[in-house]
């Protein structure tokens, strides 16, 4: 009975130490898979714990970041790879507690990092937090990716919008961007005077067709946006009405742009009610000054044939 008791406790040991080998083989094979992963992926991966040090990151973020592994890990995050200006004013609490809110979403940030040689890289990060067997909070699995380039575009193609904003908006005339939809005229932007020549706000004129101010409909068949469509720079007066129902006359000069592929009608206009006015008082005192000369003649004619 003993030998039998202990053949069968010798077979269950061997098919237990067996299961034991199998198992760790291939928790060791799912080890290597993942590692090779992590590795193979032209990303950073990082893991921080819930304090924010760093305990784990892939070689292709050591190499980006130019760190060695004993350099990073067991580091805090604000020590290294975050820049030293921004680390002293900055708490991780609140960043990892935001992390954690998102419970097993991933939160994607953009911010700048700082590598060893100072050098200013950034990155957009996709953070997931992390919990173990019992539901505690473990860390943060961190995986960035590098859009220093796209940013630096970003950056170069937003001042020149603001320079560009700003000539729009202080030209000493008004401008319209107009947008061909159909058989009308969409006004797509315009300047801040603009609005305020006509006593309108941006929104209320934003995406209005042009007929809103021009007071005259200009027909489908209209010269003037037949030369505007071949190229040409058209020079015209219109009228507009102003939103107290005033009327104004305007001088435009238009031609058609291209922005983005997308087809625009450019048109820079001025005022000319003012000077209209003058000429019109001018015309009108030349007019009075003409027919009092033309009195006086006839009176001296009509003296001297008396």
């Amino acid at each position: 009975i003993i030998l039998s008791i202990t053949l069968v406790l010798f077979f269950i040991s061997l098919a237990f130490k067996s299961q034991v080998r199998r198992a760790t083989a291939e928790v060791r094979a799912r080890e290597l898979e993942y590692r090779s992963l992590l590795e193979g992926i032209n990303n950073i991966v990082l893991r921080v714990d819930p304090n924010g040090e760093i305990t784990f990151i892939n070689n292709y973020g050591l190499e980006f970041f130019g760190y060695k592994r004993e350099e990073l890990v067991g580091r805090s995050v604000l020590e290294t790879i975050v820049p030293a200006k921004e680390s002293g004013g900055r708490k991780l609490e609140p960043l990892i507690r935001k992390v954690f809110s998102k419970s097993d979403e991933y939160e994607t940030v953009e911010n700048e990092n700082v590598c060893k040689d100072g050098r200013r890289v950034y990155i957009q990060w996709r953070n997931r937090p992390e919990y173990d067997e019992a539901g505690r909070q473990i860390g943060v699995l961190s995986v960035g990716a590098d859009i220093t380039e796209r940013q630096k575009a970003a950056e170069i193609l937003r001042s020149k919008e603001e320079k560009f904003r700003t000539l729009f908006e202080h030209v000493t005339d008004y401008a319209l961007v107009l947008k061909p939809q159909a058989d009308e005229l969409i006004i797509y932007d315009l300047s801040e005077s603009a609005c305020n020549i006509h006593g309108y706000t941006r929104e209320e004129l934003l995406g209005k067709p042009i007929t809103f101010l021009d007071i005259n409909e200009a027909p489908p068949d209209d010269w003037r946006m037949q030369k505007i469509r071949a190229g040409e720079t058209v020079q015209f007066e219109v009228t507009h009405r102003r939103k107290d129902g005033s009327t104004l006359i305007v001088e435009a000069v238009v031609r058609m742009i291209v922005i983005d592929g997308e087809p625009l009608v450019f048109s820079i206009e001025r005022d000319l009610t003012q000077k209209k006015q003058v000429e019109a008082e001018r015309a009108e005192l030349e007019k009075s000054l003409r027919q009092k000369f033309k009195m006086e003649a006839i009176g001296t004619l009509a003296g001297g044939i008396a």
